[in-house]
């Protein structure tokens, strides 16, 4: 089995360590004496008399902001994917299980029992219920790469912790600025599958996956395909040909043996031992948790890294221990594998 672990040392980080971001989603009048004012992503103004205690957070990268920020002991109920996650359980063992929707009467009345002082919920949810609470429902998820510097200033405001959200910053903002430097796409064509044991499903330039390598300068080989996903039949893959592929796999799928297996099938659909990425080599498997939120800027370096020879030394492993050293997290390290 040959595990391709890429790397950089701190090349990209040290070219741009001093550019300086600009927050945009918070009010600038929002002064430390006075009430603390934010505007979530769905243009909602919210206005807080002081920090808030009590969260309850339907935002799966929203959890590891507040994990890698040490304020998980706020969270008094979450998603069933922020508890049941490797990584981000154990911060929650006090936490209460609220299910995986934001819908339904049994969620609503666990939430009044709780008494949060904010609901943190991704826009993209159906958070209609949720308002009916009476608590304020704050639409952030961290969760595209474009939303994570605005939504994780926001969080670190509403918390009060506004330098443990810069600390996540300091790590990200700098590849993000190099990755939004970028000035043309790649030559190389990328296949961007989703792992499915059920049907071939391919990633668009739309989805939380192709937004993160679309800021890298991917060319997918869908680009301006409708919606997020296609489910082509494989032999259409073929004339496309991409010359690397990307597999995204979830949390829940992520092992070796199993992947390995897919990979076998993969390359083994008809016709595709043509594709230039299985005669070259070029398949990966990528963890989504280097797909989206705070850590999506490691896929996209990493993606950068296959085809821009100024970021070949990209060391996926290397970022990601610089990014556990922010709270003194344990989060896998490896999280890219070629077989």
């Amino acid at each position: 089995m040959n595990v391709k672990a890429i790397a950089i040392g701190v090349v990209a980080v040290v070219l741009i360590a001093g550019i300086i971001v600009g927050i945009g989603a918070v009010d600038d009048d929002s002064g430390s004496d006075g009430p603390i004012v934010v505007t979530d992503s769905s243009g909602n103004t919210h206005s807080f008399d002081a920090p808030v205690e009590k969260v309850v957070v339907f935002s799966k990268y929203i959890g590891e902001a507040m994990i890698m920020m040490g304020a998980n002991d706020k969270v008094v109920g979450c998603y069933s994917t922020i508890i049941t996650d490797v990584n981000y359980g154990p911060y929650y063992t006090d936490a209460v299980d609220l299910g995986t929707k934001t819908t339904g009467d049994t969620v609503v009345s666990e939430i009044a029992k709780l008494q949060p002082d904010v609901i943190i919920s991704h826009n993209t949810n159906d958070n209609s219920l949720l308002k009916t609470t009476g608590v304020p429902v704050l639409e952030i998820g961290a969760s595209r790469i474009s939303e994570v510097h605005d939504d994780v200033t926001i969080l670190g405001k509403i918390l009060g912790m506004e330098d443990e959200a810069q600390k996540i910053l300091d790590w990200f903002d700098p590849m993000y600025e190099a990755l939004k430097s970028v000035s043309s796409k790649s030559d190389i064509k990328f296949g961007v599958e989703s792992h499915s044991a059920k049907k071939l499903t391919m990633c668009t330039p739309n989805s939380t996956p192709g937004q993160t390598f679309d800021v890298a300068g991917v060319t997918n080989i869908y680009d301006g395909a409708d919606g997020t996903y296609v489910y082509p039949e494989a032999g259409n893959v073929i004339p496309l040909n991409p010359g690397i592929h990307f597999v995204v796999v979830y949390k829940s799928t992520w092992d070796k043996d199993v992947l390995k297996s897919y990979d076998e099938t993969l390359k083994s659909r008809p016709g595709w031992d043509q594709i230039d990425a299985v005669k070259n080599d070029q398949v990966y498997y990528i963890s989504n948790d280097i797909c989206g939120g705070m850590r999506s800027v490691v896929g996209a370096m990493f993606a950068l890294s296959l085809y821009n020879d100024a970021y070949s030394n990209f060391d996926v492993m290397e970022t990601m221990n610089n990014y556990n050293k922010i709270a003194g997290t344990s989060f896998d390290t490896d999280l890219v594998w070629n077989f």
